[in-house]
């Protein structure tokens, strides 16, 4: 008798917390208000189940072909939205990521990565708006993340939308010089800061 009560007390539990998992399915919370989550003190942040959806279409204006030159080379963006889906909880999150080209003067290619696949890590990878709604944040990884090439991209609207001031700020937190060439960080790929125009 005892063994039959503990096995309906597991198996009510369980019920409850599916219940409780799925009336979050298809909870759908502002991609603007990610940031606000994220540096809150609510105790379990987002939801499982939750959809941080651009319901406000904010991602728009970003999508397309972004180009421009800076120190003789042409640097190419292509913005895209991605609908992610958590590997590690139930949670999905619309975000933009980049593909890039860059291109010496004398039509050297540098870096390209638009055949490469979502899940690359040379793909810029966004993450959230800022406070104010008036930037985006991604996370870069270069060929050579390890020896300094990685860190953190703020993207922002300007001119009408018709330009994006994009500032790059290198993580040289997780620089490892041992694992480097010659035991010293390679050069930036990126620029600390540049404007593209939409194209």
């Amino acid at each position: 008798m005892k063994n039959t009560i503990f096995i309906l007390i597991i198996l009510l539990a369980l019920s409850c917390k599916a219940q409780i998992n799925s009336s979050n399915q298809g909870l759908e919370i502002p991609i603007e208000q990610h940031f606000n989550i994220l540096n809150s003190n609510i105790e379990n942040g987002i939801p499982d189940g939750a959809y941080l959806k651009d319901v406000n279409n904010l991602f728009n204006d970003y999508l397309g072909v972004w180009q421009g030159t800076v120190n003789n080379e042409a640097i190419e963006f292509l913005i895209y939205k991605v609908v992610y889906n958590s590997s590690i909880r139930p949670l999905t999150i619309d975000k933009l990521y980049i593909k890039y080209k860059i291109t010496e003067a004398n039509g050297n290619v540098v870096i390209e990565t638009s055949s490469l696949q979502n899940e690359d890590g040379l793909i810029i990878k966004g993450n959230y708006f800022g406070h104010d709604d008036s930037y985006y944040v991604l996370d870069y990884s270069g060929e050579h993340y390890s020896c300094g090439q990685m860190g953190t991209i703020f993207v922002k609207l300007i001119n009408n939308n018709t330009q994006i001031r994009v500032h790059y700020n290198p993580n040289t937190d997780s620089l490892d010089v041992n694992n480097c060439p010659n035991g010293e960080s390679v050069s930036q790929v990126l620029v600390p800061e540049f404007i593209l125009t939409k194209q």
